[in-house]
């Protein structure tokens, strides 16, 4: 799935045509789910080549940012919303891997860390906060934590958390 690709599709109110793979491990889900508030899909899609991969909103808005597709990349209602009337035909998407995310937020440091087998995590992190200018206001031990538990979510690693 990382690489480059095009936008071959955009598609309002698509109906999902539901893998036959999905369907071995739902055999109660219909062969397609048309629009609606049901569909996995959301209002909005913009279909990638070669390997028909979406970038989809979805009626499971928890989902985002967690490892919970079969491939796909969802975003929230309201991004795919602005990304869809963003971008045309042909325009070049490349998918990367960044299993370590860091953002400050009001002052406070989050980061967010995924599984990622034969990473040193840790050396991401750091190599982001310091390009961030923020390793002087996070907890190294709040870091530590986040690298080992690896949750999926924004994390508060601020000297203020620790707290």
């Amino acid at each position: 799935m990382l690489g480059s690709y095009s936008i071959i599709e955009k598609t309002t109110n698509p109906s999902w045509h539901v893998p036959e793979s999905i369907r071995l491990e739902n055999p109660d889900l219909p062969k397609t789910v048309l629009p609606g508030p049901d569909n996995p899909l959301g209002r909005y899609a913009l279909r990638l080549s070669p390997h028909n991969i979406l970038i989809h909103g979805t009626n499971r808005p928890f989902s985002i940012g967690r490892q919970a597709t079969h491939g796909c990349i969802r975003l929230y209602p309201e991004d795919i919303r602005k990304l869809f009337t963003m971008v045309r035909h042909g325009t070049n998407v490349t998918i990367i891997s960044q299993p370590v995310k860091v953002a400050e937020v009001d002052g406070s440091v989050y980061i967010e860390v995924h599984k990622d087998e034969g990473r040193d995590l840790l050396k991401e992190a750091k190599m982001r906060l310091r390009a961030m200018r923020l390793m002087e206001k996070i907890d190294g031990a709040l870091l530590f934590k986040a690298i080992l538990e690896m949750k999926g979510i924004p994390v508060n690693i601020s000297r203020q958390a620790a707290l």
